[in-house]
């Protein structure tokens, strides 16, 4: 989800309400079809109020898009089939926040990845893949996520500190969250990255290149139940890994490798 890209853009118009410009259809529709990550801040935070006031599978149904998957155990599982097997809403939805935005050049695919806390109170890092329909609506087409024992004790930390009262007005700090748009001057190849090595040892991988080819994503299942995501976006004309969320056997966050010097 350019560097340091500004998120939550305000378009000003006129304070006479007697005087509101018309804009031309061809201006609108360039509006609507330009990358804008506030856009999908947006998205994210409406779908997790949904999953707060409605349900979090009444929401998960509304938010996903035809075909669109969600990284369980067993590997990618169809949302339909998810929700056939998940039951009632639970009583206390999962609660999330992106942290970063990474979108294709014309903004048609976009990568949230954030953070998120469960009804047990454990936290945990996930990636979303969006898309943009004829509507340009955006709705999800693939979902991994993976509790991690460290943020979770960093998260309670923080809340179980003490605050002294001494008359000030505590003010909760609002998390920053980068948008980045990938460069439109397509790169000579793909990733090198996408070597498909999951598929060398008997696991399973997916590749997919947004519809303007300037951005990659990829998720991976080992046999032993390990399973991945990686997004990829084209800076200084290269492709750079702007997303990348692994988890164990067990479903738990693993940190991502740390690049050779």
């Amino acid at each position: 989800m350019k560097r340091g890209a500004v998120l939550l853009i305000a378009v000003g118009l006129s304070a006479c309400a007697t005087n509101v410009p018309r804009y031309s259809q061809p201006f609108e529709r360039q509006v609507r079809e330009a990358a804008n990550p506030s856009t999908l801040v947006a998205r994210e935070i409406a779908y997790a109020r949904a999953a707060r006031e409605d349900g979090q599978w009444t929401a998960m149904r509304r938010y996903a898009a035809d075909g669109a998957v969600v990284h369980a155990g067993s590997g990618p599982m169809p949302v339909r089939q998810f929700l056939s097997i998940a039951g009632a809403n639970p009583d206390v939805p999962n609660q999330w926040t992106p942290l970063s935005v990474h979108m294709s050049c014309d903004g048609g695919t976009a990568v949230t990845r954030g953070k998120y806390r469960d009804a047990e109170g454990g936290w945990g890092y996930y990636a979303t893949v969006w898309e943009r329909d004829s509507n340009y609506d955006y709705h999800f087409v693939y979902d991994i996520a993976a509790p991690d024992a460290e943020l979770t004790e960093r998260e309670n930390r923080a809340a179980r500190a003490p605050v002294e009262d001494d008359g000030s007005i505590v003010v909760e700090a609002v998390p920053s969250i980068r948008g980045i748009v990938s460069e439109c001057d397509l790169a000579d190849s793909l990733p090198e990255q996408f070597a498909a090595a999951a598929q060398q040892d008997g696991g399973r991988d997916r590749i997919a290149v947004a519809s303007d080819d300037t951005l990659a994503w990829e998720w991976r299942h080992a046999p032993d139940g390990k399973r991945g995501f990686s997004a990829w976006i084209i800076e200084s004309g290269a492709w750079v890994e702007a997303v990348r969320l692994d988890a164990d056997a067990d479903g738990r966050h693993m940190p991502a490798p740390r690049a050779r010097p």
